[in-house]
């Protein structure tokens, strides 16, 4: 009897006994989870309230919250920067990227600005909004609505109310059909003079395109493409026009102005270019001088594009470049009138650029790419309404310091006076370029907006020196193209702290113009580039009265924008990740930021980080 009290009083003692092991064990789980979320709640309240001292605008309040979605707080940056910015950037998103996700920004302030100063004074903002959103939202999700279509055509004068009216009606409407649809019609052209000086333009079986019809027949898909055709005509009211038998889909505007010139793919790359038509026969070479050019564009561009003889438009396809050369190079009245509306529609459609490797790669079309297929479809939207975004700047090279010129351009108060390597020096130094002032980014942006706007593609695209072959021989030119990208949120804005600004478009800057100095890329070039615009917004904010004092703090916000740029949740292939840690890992000014250990980069842990926190 007594045994068995001992044993009940014993597996009670067991039980208490357990009980308080793991109420000791889960309140050191608790402590152990509050100390790692120390740093976060006492070094992020204190780096946020400095922050939040120089910097109260919306546009930093905004940048902050964004930031702090993105931020993986719990991974180290001494190891790897790109996870610590871009730890929890979104997945999954229709808009995978920063860089797009400005992008879509941009789109919809067009398209609102756009749809404003069209719209009737009874249009609210918000309906404005709504109506940009839905544009947006519904391209995205590769959604087309032909009678939203037909009516945002209509509403913005791109497509007639009374086509008929117009001989170029045709022309427009199979435009409009090859940009917004993607439905290329093969076709031949034929034009009509009549005594009482009109014109009829209207469109005729081809007995070249017919042979391809009876291949497309054969595997059974004529009739999908003319079904497909004959909806998007009878939606836009057009069903009881004659629809050519042979229909194909391409994904590319070179085919439909090839087809109506019937030579299908078959434009040469350069050389003479043999047009044929219904009514004429004749052989051109593309070479349209500038002044042509300009006198074709001055006709068809917005009076605020201001062209002047030093700009002129680069096309990146070559074969649509030389088309529409032969275009303007028509030599009667009449056929240059109709091709001159060609070219004029082509360019107000497309903007100033077409570029053939977003939209197929080798004759394959890359609509299942999300990423191409977002881009394709913001630039959709944005030919819907006409806009000419793409815009190239040339910047004319006077004497033999091609360098100092361009920074003459973009900073005169600086070039003056400082020695520049040219690029056919072989050293370089980061003494090369001059630590920009306060007015860095003023300079950039008033040059900005006295040319026009200025456009380019792919982030470190934004900025860009072209070059030519010649005998065999790269020579560079000096073309600069530059986007409204570079100059937007969150790579650039007025309202926020010249420390997210340096780190954002300033890298950019810096690494396209140490580009001309140092032409093949590599990861040194990638770290000077850091290292110049870190010098850039030290230098100004020197004896600035809002400055932040501590060197370390503004340190780790250019660090942190500097990545922030390029976080993309669908970096398979590594090249943001690579683009964000590879330039910084080895600098000291970043080691001593993030107080990192010289062996950072392998298991050491950063000892004075403040970590910022946008909760509160």
């Amino acid at each position: 009897m007594l045994l068995r009290g001992v044993r009940k009083a014993a597996t009670f003692l067991a039980i208490l006994l357990g009980a308080a092991m793991l109420i000791k064990f889960m309140t050191l789980a608790d402590e152990t989870l509050a100390a790692r979320q120390v740093p976060v709640l006492v070094h992020g309240n204190e780096l946020l309230s400095t922050l939040r001292t120089v910097c109260d605008s919306h546009a930093c309040q905004r940048y902050a919250w964004e930031l702090q979605a993105s931020l993986d707080v719990y991974r180290n940056p001494c190891r790897s920067l790109y996870d610590f910015v871009c730890g929890r950037w979104r997945r999954g998103a229709a808009v995978p990227s920063v860089r797009e996700m400005a992008e879509v920004r941009l789109q919809r302030e067009a398209l609102q600005s756009v749809l404003a100063s069209n719209s009737t004074q009874s249009a609210s903002p918000a309906d404005i909004s709504d109506r940009v959103a839905g544009l947006v939202s519904s391209c995205l999700r590769a959604r087309r609505n032909p009678s939203e279509l037909r009516a945002f055509l209509r509403d913005r004068g791109v497509l007639p109310h009374q086509w008929r009216s117009s001989p170029h009606a045709v022309l427009t409407t199979l435009v409009d059909l090859s940009l917004n649809w993607d439905i290329h019609i093969w076709f031949q052209l034929t034009v009509d003079s009549y005594e009482n000086a009109s014109t009829r333009v209207y469109i005729a079986r081809s007995n070249v395109l017919e042979k391809r019809a009876d291949v497309l027949r054969k595997i059974g898909k004529s009739r999908k493409y003319r079904a497909g055709v004959e909806g998007a005509f009878k939606i836009l009211g057009l069903l009881d026009e004659q629809i050519p038998a042979a229909v194909v889909r391409k994904s590319s505007l070179d085919a439909l102005v090839s087809a109506l010139l019937e030579n299908s793919g078959a434009v040469p790359e350069m050389g003479p270019l043999n047009l044929r038509l219904e009514t004429m026969t004749e052989t051109f070479t593309p070479a349209a001088p500038a002044k042509a050019w300009l006198d074709a564009l001055r006709a068809a561009v917005p009076p605020a594009m201001n062209l002047s003889e030093e700009t002129f438009v680069h096309v990146q396809s070559t074969r649509l470049l030389g088309t529409l050369n032969s275009l303007l190079e028509f030599a009667s009245r009449r056929q240059n009138d109709v091709a001159e509306y060609i070219a004029y529609s082509a360019f107000l459609k497309i903007g100033w650029m077409v570029d053939d490797w977003n939209a197929t790669t080798r004759d394959r079309p890359l609509y299942f790419m999300p990423a191409r297929m977002t881009k394709r479809c913001l630039r959709e939207v944005e030919r819907m309404t006409g806009l000419a975004w793409f815009s190239m700047l040339s910047a004319p090279h006077v004497g033999g310091n091609f360098t100092r010129d361009l920074l003459t351009l973009i900073v005169p108060d600086m070039a003056s006076s400082t020695d520049i390597i040219g690029p056919s020096d072989t050293s370089v130094h980061l003494d090369v370029l001059p630590v920009p002032q306060l007015s860095f980014f003023a300079e950039w942006v008033a040059f900005k907006e006295a040319r026009h706007e200025l456009t380019s593609s792919g982030l470190y695209d934004i900025l860009r020196v072209d070059g030519v072959v010649r005998s065999g021989f790269w020579h560079r030119e000096p073309n600069l193209t530059a986007e409204p990208l570079l100059f937007s949120y969150p790579f650039f804005h007025t309202q926020l702290h010249p420390a997210l600004n340096y780190g954002g478009a300033g890298r950019l800057i810096a690494r396209a113009l140490l580009g001309l100095v140092t032409p093949n890329a590599s990861e040194a070039t990638e770290e000077m580039a850091v290292s110049v615009a870190l010098r850039a917004l030290r230098g100004a904010l020197g004896g600035h009265e809002n400055a932040i004092t501590n060197s370390a703090t503004v340190d780790q916000l250019f660090f942190m924008a500097s990545c922030y740029a390029v976080c993309d949740a669908e970096d398979s292939a590594g090249t943001a990740r690579r683009a964000c840690d590879a330039p910084v890992m080895k600098l000291p000014a970043y080691r001593t930021a993030f107080g990192c250990s010289p062996s950072a980069g392998k298991k050491s842990r950063a000892t004075h980080v403040k970590f910022i926190d946008f909760s509160h």
